[in-house]
Order: structure tokens, then sequence, then C-alpha cells
């Protein structure tokens, strides 16, 4: 009997189904929530959609604008007219998130932290272009971002505003996640350019009256960004990307009569340059990513000659990863383990080509200076003719930063489980590195000076008679951080419960923060999916309070006319000590870390009837506590911190998307719309810590005085009650050609207004001065941006396209004004530009 012979399996090889989200106009759904329904609070943008919903400053910050729980409008404002300083600002817009400060955001890169620990301070402040010199102990150019992102460079942004998970920390608001380009497979790369001015902008007067008094012209702009980038292979497996991104920005404006030098010039280039390597092999995946971040913008006054002063920028981020795809153990299954290394440096402050600066006039009380007339000229027209000039010397702020991180993906028992921590060390450093005197005061009278080198002294006509000195200082603070964290995705048929816990430890407060967090869904219907959390955030360490307790006071000195004579000569008749200007003390006193407890509820509804599309609302509600402000035990020559502030914060957002592929409405192919709608209110006991030092303007309305932070419960600042947005894109003729606009718009409030008259009230003993404040009815608002996208050719090599928009297109300046010295606003602007890629 002949055996049989078992028959082989044949083999079926069946076609490789690819998976992939939709692009173009109609893939809007996907933002809510990044594709999980069970993600309320959490928006994902394509780099397409980021193209089409911000300005055309080539910021990425500005694509927020359109987000509910993102505020950054400031009503309140009575300066907002255009200066040179913010025409040339190219730093990222900074903005509230669900109620919080714009430094207390927590951004990452790349998987990496950017968040500066060394600008609480000054996170918001310009360099104005004043009627007074720049002041000498502050930055200008500090930001609550290390790095600068060029929107050219991004490939997605994840935002969160609540329901944030537990992977997160060292924040209050919200947590921004930019994603940049990664290395292909395959050679692609891209070039492009787009630029704007003045000659393309609608330059509006903005003043309350409507009055230009003093005959400003608007200041002549140039804007340029440019962007390069190539992808490849190198080897199998082995991939790189390398691009830069180039930002400038030019002005031009008139200096005052008084000035010999008639023209002020000015320039600002900001230059990022990204580098990425990918190794795929058997054993796991490496990444190496480093981004470089040159800064400089120039500032010159028209208003006196503070001349050669550069704000600087700079910084990197470099990061080494690993991530390894693990056999199954035991209980654990699809467990994946990834290791990060990182290291950070960043450089703020201004160089400066002077060290001393002089408050004087070049005609003063009848008295002419000729002695000045290289630097200034008489204007017959006015009694007294200003002349300031000089500098505030050289001034720096180093961060670097370095540490490491681990987070590991597994599922035991048919759940998810996610855990990971980190380390990292933070120096922050502030140099000052000569002695800087700045001169005031001037007077007139008979004398003689006793020293020909006397840098501000002339016989018989004008000295000066006041001087603070600053000395050098090189001052350096360090801070460790470890956290750890945990979470859970549990599935219990339709119900899905997130709760996860994160542990912070850091040497400065010393404290030990445990942050629960907790969000539970319940899937009710294969549309309709209801969420709520309860959670818990912490503040990032605040280093720049040690830092600066250990910056030296200022010395004041004051001289007279002794004997006929002025005198250069420390002690004796000439310059006397009179005081010390203290430095606040910021030193910890045992303080807690600020944190913010948020409940949220909502719901998400898949295809909705008659309408289709995803319908997303949710309710958020936070309480702050231990808030860092000014101590009532504080004096105005010595400031404490306490956690007696407390904040609320309260909003319900609407969400809608809707996408539509394939359509053949004649030429139109595609369309997405997107629309939000949201409500929110807040509430602060006082304003920051820094804040309350740094204002010493009060406020009186309805028979109270405040500070100005302090003011912040009444004023509308970052509260604006009822506002929303709507982005519609659409494909037309094949998707050769993509049309979209993008509103933010605002309904009308009641808030208060300065009413430019002033009382004198006693506060503690001190006749302080008080603006009246009013209640004010606030306009609506609806800033519009549109824009065109044209493929002129396309073929196998690759494709070009010509690319125009238009930013506030309905010419709206909004509820802010603007002062005479900068009476105008910028309304419509075009932006014309190019892109080739292959």
């Amino acid at each position: 009997m002949t055996p049989v012979l078992a028959q082989e399996a044949e083999e079926t090889v069946l076609e490789e189904i690819v998976v992939s989200q939709p692009t173009g106009a109609g893939a809007v759904e996907g933002i809510l929530g990044g594709g999980d329904d069970a993600a309320q609070g959490k928006t994902v943008l394509t780099r397409e959609q980021i193209k089409t919903s911000g300005d055309g400053s080539g910021d990425v910050n500005s694509v927020l604008r359109m987000l509910p729980n993102v505020q950054w409008v400031d009503d309140t404002s009575e300066d907002s007219g255009e200066s040179a300083s913010t025409l040339q600002d190219l730093r990222p817009e900074q903005f509230s998130i669900s109620g919080a400060g714009v430094d207390q955001n927590n951004f990452v890169l790349d998987g990496v932290g950017i968040n500066s620990m060394g600008g609480h301070s000054e996170a918001n402040n310009r360099l104005i272009d004043d009627s007074h010199a720049p002041l000498p102990d502050q930055l200008y150019s500090l930001h609550s971002q290390t790095v600068y992102v060029p929107q050219s460079l991004v490939e997605s942004i994840t935002v969160e505003d609540s329901n944030i998970s537990a992977r997160y920390g060292d924040f209050q608001g919200g947590v921004v996640s930019l994603e940049t380009l990664a290395p292909s497979d395959t050679w692609t790369g891209f070039l492009e350019t787009e630029g704007s001015g003045s000659p393309l902008t609608n330059y509006k007067l903005a003043t309350e009256d409507g009055e230009n008094p003093r005959d400003i012209d608007p200041i002549d702009f140039r804007k340029y960004n440019g962007a390069l980038a190539i992808s490849g292979p190198i080897l199998e497996g082995f991939n790189f990307l390398s691009s830069v991104s180039v930002r400038s920005a030019q002005t031009t404006r008139d200096r005052q009569p008084e000035y010999v030098d008639e023209i002020a010039e000015t320039q600002t280039f900001s230059t990022s340059v990204l580098n990425k390597l990918e190794l795929e092999r058997d054993f796991g995946t490496i990444n190496v990513s480093s981004m470089i971040n040159f800064y400089d913008q120039e500032f010159e006054s028209h208003n006196t000659y503070y001349n050669g002063v550069v704000l600087k920028g700079d910084s990197t981020t470099n990061s080494l990863s690993f991530t390894k795809e693990l056999d199954d153990i035991g209980a654990f299954s699809e467990t994946t383990f990834n290791t990060k290394l990182f290291f950070n440096t960043s450089r703020k402050g201004r160089d400066e080509e002077e060290s001393t600066y002089y408050d004087a006039r070049y005609r003063y009380k009848g008295v002419v200076l000729d002695e000045l007339s290289d630097v200034c000229q008489d204007v017959p027209s006015e009694t007294t003719v200003k002349c300031g000039y000089g500098g505030g010397g050289d001034l720096y702020q180093d961060e670097y930063g370095g540490g490491g991180s681990f987070d590991v993906s597994t599922r035991i028992l048919n759940q998810s489980l996610h855990f990971g921590g980190g380390f990292s060390r933070t120096i922050l450093r502030r140099e000052r590195p000569e002695t800087v005197t700045t001169y005031t005061s001037q007077r007139t009278g008979s004398f003689t000076c006793s020293d020909p080198n006397d840098p501000f002294c002339y016989d018989d006509k004008g000295y000066l008679s006041y001087k603070q000195v600053r000395d050098p200082y090189d001052v350096t603070v360090g801070l460790t951080k470890l956290d750890f964290w945990s979470e859970l995705d549990l599935t219990f048929g339709d119900f899905e419960v997130r709760p996860g816990v994160r542990f912070d430890y850091e040497d400065y407060l010393e404290n030990l923060t445990v942050a629960p967090r907790l969000r539970a869904s319940w899937f009710a219907t294969d549309n309709l999916t209801i969420t709520t959390g309860f959670n818990r955030y912490y503040d990032n360490a605040m280093l720049s309070y040690a830092l600066n307790a250990k910056i030296p006071d200022t010395r004041g000195y004051r001289r007279t006319i002794e004997g006929g004579v002025v005198s250069n000569e420390d002690g004796g008749d000439g310059w006397q000590h009179f005081k010390n200007f203290a430095n606040t003390n910021y030193d910890q006193f045992g303080l807690s870390t600020p944190y913010n407890d948020e409940f949220a509820f909502g719901f998400t509804y898949d295809d909705l009837p008659w309408l289709g599309g995803k319908l997303r609302a949710n309710y958020v509600q936070r309480w702050g506590a231990d808030q860092i402000v000014k101590s009532q035990d504080s004096s105005k020559e010595h400031t404490y911190p306490t956690n007696d502030g407390k904040s609320r914060y309260r909003s319900v957002s609407v969400e809608y998307a809707r996408g539509w592929n394939d359509l053949s409405w004649g030429p139109l192919e595609s369309l997405g719309l997107s629309a939000t709608a949201t409500w929110s209110d807040s509430h602060k006991t006082g304003g920051g810590y820094y804040d309350e030092i740094e204002y010493d303007d009060y406020i009186y309305y309805k028979g109270s005085s405040y500070t100005r932070p302090g003011f912040d419960e009444v004023t509308g600042n970052m509260d604006i009650p009822v506002r929303g947005s709507v982005r519609l894109q659409g494909g037309f003729f094949e998707n050769r050609l993509s049309l979209w606009t993008a509103a933010a718009w605002q309904l009308g409030y009641e808030g208060v207004k300065d009413s430019n008259e002033n009382i004198e009230l006693e506060i503690d003993g001190e006749t302080i001065r008080h603006d009246v404040y009013v209640d004010h009815d606030y306009d609506p608002t609806v800033f519009v941006n549109a824009g065109a996208a044209f493929t002129l050719s396309e073929n196998k090599w690759g494709k070009t396209v010509v690319t125009a928009r238009i930013d506030n297109l309905l010419d709206d300046t909004g509820n802010a004004t603007a002062d005479d010295k900068y009476p105008y606003k910028t309304g419509r602007q075009f932006w014309f530009g190019l892109k080739a890629s292959f």
C-alpha cells in the first residue's frame, strides 16, 4: 500500500491593504481629538491645516488663535499701536490657555520641553521706542519658550487644554506639542518663500479720538519668510533630513528733529536650522535631532540717540532617542520601550555698544549746549530740546538644561499600561559684564567743572546731578528635577477609564508634588461618547526667583554746586551716595508649588443627523490655589512672595467639523469646515508676584483701589466672555486650486476702561496717583484671514505652487486703542509667495 503524503497547504498572497487618513481640504474631522472621541480637550492639526489657519507672519503660534480655551486678545490696551519694535518682533506669540498665565503652558518640541525657567518676570515684555531710554535692568528679550519654532518646519501640532495625560507636567494652562518634519526614505525636498510690507498693508488710525496730533507717519517695513529642506536615504533604513528657515523684518522711520542722524533703520533676523538622522535596524530605531536658532533684533530709538542695541534670542535643542518593540514577556505583550537624552541651550539678552547713558537737554532754561552738536541740534520752535544718548550696557541670561527620560507602553490582562519618568538639571545664569552708569537730572547755574574729563559738566552751562551705578555681576543658580508618571487605559464594555498619577520633585522649592489624573468615558452609542475628568496640574519650577535673589543692588548718587564748583569725585564735595535701590527679596520662604484642580465634562457626537460631521462640547472648571503673589507685609523697598493667590476659570466650548471628499460640485473637489464657540469667565485674587512688583501704577474703580494686576477680575483682560472661530477650505479643479478662510470672532461685552482721569489717594500713609476706570461696552470684532494656493505645474519631478493670502481681510482693528506716539494699527495686509517641491 502506497503511503499517503500530507498535502502541502497552498500559500495565497493577498494584495496589500493600505489604510490612510484622508488628506486635503476635506480632512478636518480628525482635528477633534486626533481620531479619539474620548480625548476631550485635545486638538490635532496637520501641516496643511497649520498653513491655512494662521496668519502670514510665519509664527506657528498664530495658528492657536482658532482653538477654544485659547485667549490672546487684550481689549483694555491703550498703546496697541504699531511701533518699530512690534513690527520687528518675530518671537512666537504668547497666549493664555484655560485661564492660566502666558508663561504657564508646557511647550514640547519633538518630545523635549522647551519652556524657559528664567522668563517669568518679563515673559511678555517688548522693547518699545518710548520717550525714555530702555531700562538698564530689563533684558526685553525673555520669552516663555527657549526655542522659537518656525511654522515652515512643523509637521503637526497637538494642543491639550483639559483632561491632560499624566505624562505631562510643568504647567497650569495647557500643553502644546510640536512635531517637526521627519526624515523620509525617499528623496523629497522643498523651497518656499513669502513676503509682505508696508506697500501691501493698509494702516488704520486707531487712537481713541481718531486724531493724529503729532502728525506721525506710518512706519515703513518689509517682511520675508523662506525655507529650504531636503530629505532622503543615506543607506537602506538610514535616512536624514536637513532644513533651514529664515524670517526677517526691516523698518525705517524718521528720528525726532533734534537728532543729527535723521533716519532710524533696524532689522531682525530669525534663522532656524533643523537636522535629523533616523536609523532603523532589527535592534530598534535610533533618532538624532538638532535644532539651532539664531535670533537678532536690532533696536534704535527715534526719541533718543540710543543706538547699537541687539536683542538676542539664540537657542539650541538636541536629542538622542532609542525605541524598541519588545517580545512578549509573560503576561506583557505589545510592549514598546523608548528612552531619550537631551541637551538644550538658550541665550536671551542685549548686546550694546555703550554702557553709559545721558538723559540730557541740548537747550534747557535758555542755555544751549553746542558741545552736543555731534549728536543733537537745535529746534527753534521748541523751548526745551532734549538730547538723550548713550547705552545701557550688555546684559545676558543663559539657560542650559540636560537630562533624560523613558516611557514604556504595554498590554497586560487585555488592558493598556503606560509609565515613564525622567530627570533634568537646569543652570540659569545672568551676567552684566561691565559697570553701567545712567546720568539724569540736568541743572544750570554759575559754576566751573573740577574735572575736564567729567562725562557731563560744562562750565556755566549745565551738568547732570544724579547718577545710578550698576556694578558688574555674574550669578548662577541650578535646579534638579525628577519625575515619574503612570497611567492605565482600562476598558469595561462600553466604558473606558484612564486613571493616572504624576510625581514631581525639584530641589529649589524642595517640594514633592503628587498630581492625580482621571478621565472616564462612556461610549453610549455608536455615535455618542460622554467623557468626564478630574485632574490636578502643578506649575513649572520657578528658578527665576532664585536667580533674581542674587542680583546686586543699584547705587544712587547726587551732586550739587559747592563753592562755585561741580566736582566729579566720589565723596567730599562731589558725588554723594544717598541710597541703595534694594533688589526685592525673591527667596522661597517655604513656598508651595502653585497648582490648578480641574473638573471637565463633555461629549462627542459622530455623524450628526441631517448635518453629518463631528460635534464636540466640553465644560471646564478650574480652581487655582497656592498662586504666588506679593505679601501684604511687603514694603516699597522690600517685597516678599506668598502662596496667598487664588484663581478660578470656567468655560463652555462647542466645536464642529465636517469634511467632504471626492465631490463633483462643478469645479469643487473637496471641502472642509470647522467652527468653535467658547464662553469663559475667570477671576484672580491678584497678579503674579513679578507683575505686582513691576507695576507702580494704581487703579481706582467704584470706590476701591487696585494695583493693575490685582484688577484682573474686572478688567476683562484675557477674559473675553464669548468668542470663537470658523475655518473653511475648498479644493477646486482636481485640487489644483485651494482656497481657504479663517475667522476669529468675539461678541460685544461689558468691561471696564480707563477714563483718562486721575485722582490721588492715600495708601499706607503715601499719596499715590490712581487712574480712574469706568464701565465700558466693548464692540464685537471679527478678524478674517484668507488665502489661495494654485499649482502652476506638476509632473514626476515635482510641483510648483504660487500662494497669496490676506491677513485681516475686513480691516478690523479691534477694541484696543493706540496712543498719540504710535497712532496706527495694521489693517488689511497682503502676502505673496512661491513654493517648489519634489
